[in-house]
């Protein structure tokens, strides 16, 4: 089984949070863990974060890692704010809310 995950994406992360490995996308931080914290679907919609609420998580897509999709926009999420919400940019160029609730 492992074999194959290495094979189809050349990589695997494990969330932080609850250990299982992340499918499909991962959100990551660059500072916690030396730049090896990753978070699963799950927990970031849960309204987790990694060990500092000021920290931006990335959005890794596995499939297009893949596929070897690069250079495609990065979203960076914030931590959840007093109303439920995540600040998410795109490549630092477009700005939204979104919901977790």
């Amino acid at each position: 089984m492992l074999k194959d995950v290495r094979e189809r994406y050349g990589f695997f992360a494990f969330c932080e949070l609850c250990g299982e490995r992340c499918r499909d996308v991962l959100y990551y931080c660059d500072v916690c863990h030396s730049g090896n914290y990753d978070l699963c679907h799950r927990y970031l919609v849960r309204g987790e974060h990694c060990l500092d609420r000021n920290h931006l998580l990335a959005k890794q897509d596995l499939k297009a890692l893949a596929n070897k999709k690069f250079g495609e926009k990065v979203s960076y999420y914030s931590s959840v704010n007093k109303e439920g919400e995540r600040d998410v940019s795109l490549s630092s160029l477009l700005h939204v809310s979104t919901s977790i609730l």
